[in-house]
C-alpha cells in the first residue's frame, strides 16, 4: 500500500485547525455559562460537526492512500444511500439500484490505480447507458425518464462528484511540491467547512432576505454573499 508523505505543512494546518476547534469549544462553554437560557444547539452541533471532520480526516491522511480511497468510496455509499432514500423510486427499480451501488467500488478503483480516462469517463458514459438499458429489460414504462433521471442525478452527485477528492489523493506530489495530495484534499475540505461557518456567522450578524425559505429557511443572501466574499 502507498503510504503518504505527510507535508511538515499540512501537519501544521491541522494544527491550527485542532488549536480553533478548541477555542471555539471553550468560546461555546462561556456563551453557554453566561446565558444558559440561550439555545445554542445549532452552533454546538456545528462545531461538533467539525471536531468530527477534522479528526477523521487526519486519521485518513495518516494511513495509506488506498485506505483513504476506500475511505472516499465509503462516503459515496452512504451519500447515495442518503439520497435514494429521500427520492422516490419505482419498485420495478429495486435490482436496478444493484448496479447503481456497484459502480462505487469500480468507480474507486479506477480513483486507485490513477487511470484518468476510465475515471473520467466510466460514469457519465458506460453507467448511464447500462441503468437506463437494465430499466428497459425489467419491462416497467410507467415514469421512465423521470426514473432514470433521478437515478442519474444521483450517481453524478454522490458518486461521480465525491471521487473527484479522492482523485486528488492520487495526482502526482509535482502537482503541489509544498503539500502534497494530502494538501490538496485539506485545501478543498477546509475552504467547504470555512464558507460553511462564514456563511452561518454573516448571517446571524446581518441577515434579513431570504433566498428559498421553503428549502432552506435560515439561508439569507447575506450570509451568502459574505461567506463568499470571506472564503475568497
Amino acid at each position: 500500500m502507498t503510504q503518504f508523505q505527510v507535508s511538515p505543512h499540512v501537519l501544521w494546518s491541522l494544527g491550527g485547525l485542532y488549536a480553533i476547534l478548541v477555542v471555539a469549544s471553550a468560546w461555546v462553554m462561556m456563551l453557554r455559562w453566561r446565558a444558559p437560557e440561550k439555545d445554542r444547539t445549532e452552533l454546538v452541533q456545528r462545531i461538533r460537526s467539525w471536531w468530527l471532520i477534522v479528526s477523521i480526516f487526519t486519521l485518513v491522511i495518516i494511513m495509506s492512500r488506498n485506505v483513504s480511497v476506500a475511505f472516499f468510496a465509503f462516503v459515496s455509499f452512504l451519500a447515495l444511500k442518503e439520497y435514494l432514500s429521500i427520492v422516490p423510486t419505482r419498485r420495478a427499480d429495486r435490482r436496478v439500484l444493484f448496479w447503481a451501488y456497484l459502480s462505487i467500488p469500480v468507480q474507486y478503483y479506477w480513483v486507485a490505480q490513477a487511470w484518468y480516462g476510465m475515471f473520467i469517463i466510466f460514469i457519465p458514459v458506460y453507467v448511464f447507458l447500462l441503468l437506463p438499458m437494465r430499466m428497459v429489460i425489467v419491462g416497467e414504462t410507467k415514469e421512465f425518464l423521470r426514473a432514470a433521471g433521478t437515478l442519474h442525478w444521483g450517481i453524478m452527485t454522490m458518486v461521480f462528484g465525491i471521487s473527484h477528492i479522492a482523485y486528488l489523493l492520487v495526482l502526482p506530489e509535482a502537482n503541489n511540491p509544498s503539500a502534497g495530495a494530502a494538501g490538496l484534499v485539506l485545501f478543498l475540505v477546509f475552504l467547504t467547512e470555512f464558507n460553511d461557518v462564514a456563511q452561518y456567522g454573516w448571517g446571524k450578524m446581518l441577515g434579513r432576505k431570504k433566498i428559498i425559505p421553503k428549502v432552506s429557511p435560515n439561508k439569507t443572501w447575506e450570509g451568502f454573499l459574505g461567506g463568499m466574499v470571506t472564503t475568497t
